[in-house]
């Protein structure tokens, strides 16, 4: 089973739906994925090409960001693997897996699937407001219409 996890409400409903189909499930293996997408464009979109310290100080500012994300995820991860190991799960059954993408969130949990042989893609839909109760986000989306087996997308 893969779960792709970031900080969305949807995301942890997501962890919650996981564990509590696992309790139902021995010897059930699980991988927590989070895809860090690339770099916000006001890291490099400067108008210009950049040289000599310029250049230093945008790639320590884009090394500085990709870090406090690995932060973010390592703090979701251990409350997700809490939640995981509450249902019985053992910790050696989960694994965490952080993936960073230029090609988008929805290929890399496509490609991860597929490469791990998850039989059971699990993830998250991003709330958008009223509006957007009825309709799923475009990563929850792509998965959904690409997944090879089964693919669930759990609403906010």
């Amino acid at each position: 089973m893969l779960v792709a996890l970031d900080s969305s409400r949807g995301a942890w409903r997501a962890v919650e739906f996981a564990a509590s189909v696992l309790a139902r499930v021995p010897g059930a293996r699980v991988e927590l994925l989070h895809v860090l997408p690339e770099d916000p464009s006001y890291f490099w979109d400067f108008g210009h090409i950049m040289a000599g310290t310029e250049a230093s100080a945008a790639r320590r500012l884009t090394e500085a960001w990709q870090s406090s994300q690995e932060r973010r995820w390592e703090a979701l991860c251990r409350r997700a693997l809490q939640r995981l190991t509450k249902t019985g799960l053992p910790e050696s059954s989960i694994s965490r897996k952080f993936v960073r993408s230029d090609r988008g969130v929805a290929d890399a949990v496509l490609r991860e699937a597929e490469s791990g042989r998850f039989d059971v893609v699990i993830l998250g839909r991003r709330g958008h407001g009223a509006a957007g109760a009825a309709a799923l986000g475009g990563v929850a989306l792509s998965v959904l219409q690409r997944a090879r087996g089964r693919a669930v997308v759990v609403a906010d």
